[in-house]
């Protein structure tokens, strides 16, 4: 039944590999199913039954569902997956801030997220993304909702929309529950690998600018526009630079998302190391405000050299509140609750008020859809 060198312990090892590589899939399978409720039917219907009478509760609506949407996502990340984040340096203090980092693996944004949660700003985290990702079903859809800053990667195109799209995230921050928002930005503008980081270096030689070994170059017009779009409405700039200790043959950090999602048990450590700077020390000015930036990145630098070295980041360990198993179940159990609420309601009403099939209304608010990312572009 098996081959004569593998042991009886070794096979059923490897058959309890597939078995749970099968439930995480049927888990992400069910949890795209569900957050296609919470995170685009119910926004859509909140924007035309409720914000018209009450705006606030919309947004926060919103917020609480991005909230168990993503936690999901981290809770299953920390406690099937062995995600473990690592955290040194300085505290976060509560208030709006624009958070900068370095981007080395999509796992990056999971690690900020599993932070933002113990801050409670889970829901209320809002990224630059690609225009492209708003046309995307369920996470792009949700983006537009949540006010995600979509950048189409042209400057002149980009840099009206990212004022006017920084002036709704001020305004509508306002309502949130908490006050606050986190603008989360990786100023790299894309995941390092060593053909892009070789790139870096020559640009920097032929640029005069400081040979980063462990960094790309960081691009300064998304951060100079965050804060000067932001600068009288947040407390602080949250600089965090992370680390990763296991590395593929390719170049590719780990964990992956994948890693997190259907890898068997084990654990993956995250380093990140924070800083925070009052808004008040940021200096203004577009050039001022470059420099700070790049200075910023020769900081990093000398930490992540340091931790290749050492193995971690200088300072104290911060840990992180422990999710627990029934903390996921909990929120887990919220999220297809809620779902099943949502699509019961629009098939009672579609077929007792206005004698329609849910066929018919799950094809008008394709069309709704449609016409809030024709607005959104």
């Amino acid at each position: 039944l098996w081959p004569r060198r593998m042991g009886c312990g070794s096979f059923f090892r490897m058959v309890g590999k597939y078995v749970w590589r099968a439930i995480g899939a049927a888990n992400f399978a069910l949890f795209f199913a569900n957050m296609f409720f919470l995170g685009n039917v119910l926004p859509i219907v909140s924007k035309y039954l409720i914000k018209p009478l009450f705006p606030g509760f919309h947004e926060q609506l919103k917020c609480q569902m991005a909230e168990i949407m993503f936690a999901t996502i981290t809770d299953w990340s920390e406690v099937v997956g062995g995600l473990k984040v690592i955290v040194t340096g300085d505290k976060i203090p509560d208030g709006s801030a624009v958070l900068i980092s370095n981007h080395v693996s999509y796992s990056d944004s999971i690690a900020i997220h599993c932070i933002a949660h113990r801050h409670t700003e889970l829901g209320h985290v809002r990224p630059f993304a690609k225009s492209s990702l708003a046309y995307v079903p369920i996470f792009g859809w949700f983006g537009v909702f949540l006010n995600y800053i979509f950048l189409s990667r042209s400057w002149d195109h980009d840099k009206i929309r990212i004022r006017q799209q920084l002036n709704d995230l001020t305004r509508k921050a306002k309502l949130y529950a908490s006050g606050n928002f986190w603008l989360m930005l990786f100023p790299e503008g894309t995941r390092l690998r060593p053909k892009k980081l070789a790139e870096a270096q020559e640009f920097s030689k032929k640029r005069g600018l400081p040979v980063l070994e462990n960094l790309l170059v960081p691009r300064n017009k998304g951060w100079v526009s965050s804060m000067d779009g932001t600068r009288e409405a947040i407390t602080g700039v949250i600089d965090m630079t992370i680390g990763y200790s296991q590395w593929t043959k390719t170049g590719h950090a780990r964990p992956s998302v994948g890693d997190c999602m259907f890898a068997l048990g084990g654990e993956w450590p995250v380093h990140v190391h924070v800083r925070y700077f009052p808004v008040k020390t940021i200096p203004e000015g577009q050039e001022a405000e470059s420099q700070w930036l790049q200075d910023r990145w020769n900081d990093k630098d000398k930490l992540l050299e340091a931790f290749k070295r050492d193995g971690h980041f200088p300072g104290e360990i911060r840990p992180l509140k422990k999710r627990t198993l029934l903390d996921a179940f909990l929120n887990y159990l919220a999220m297809i609750l809620i779902a099943l609420t949502t699509r019961a309601a629009l098939v009672f009403v579609a077929q007792h008020f206005y004698k329609q099939d849910w066929a018919v209304v799950a094809q008008q608010a394709q069309q709704s859809i449609e016409t809030l990312l024709l607005a959104a572009k």
